[in-house]
């Protein structure tokens, strides 16, 4: 069963899917961690905590936790492919900021 609540959560939920990334933060957690902090002030919040984990092929996954949302990737530098799911809390968010820090 799937549940959808009638209450409004005044936040939004993106996923991203990304083909042809380059980009160094793909392979390095510090890296991705200093995108995020960027990124976060260009869309009005901060970072509160990151986390993130290097995998055997080279990959990373984490997370960070914004003051009102969180950023999850998973990426995979291997096929050039990065995934992101973002929650941020409140109206008007421009996506496009996001897009740039994986090119």
């Amino acid at each position: 069963m799937v549940y959808f609540p009638t209450v409004s959560t005044r936040g939004t939920v993106f996923l991203f899917e990304f083909w042809g990334c380059g980009s160094r933060a793909m392979r390095d957690g510090q890296e991705m961690a200093t995108l995020l902090r960027r990124v976060s002030r260009k869309l009005g919040t901060e970072v509160v905590h990151s986390a993130y984990r290097r995998f055997d092929t080279g990959g990373i996954g984490g997370f960070s936790t914004f003051y009102d949302g969180h950023v999850a990737v998973r990426t995979f530098p291997e096929h050039g492919y990065a995934m992101v799911d973002l929650y941020l809390c409140g109206e008007g968010v421009d996506i496009d900021v996001i897009s740039v820090f994986l090119k």
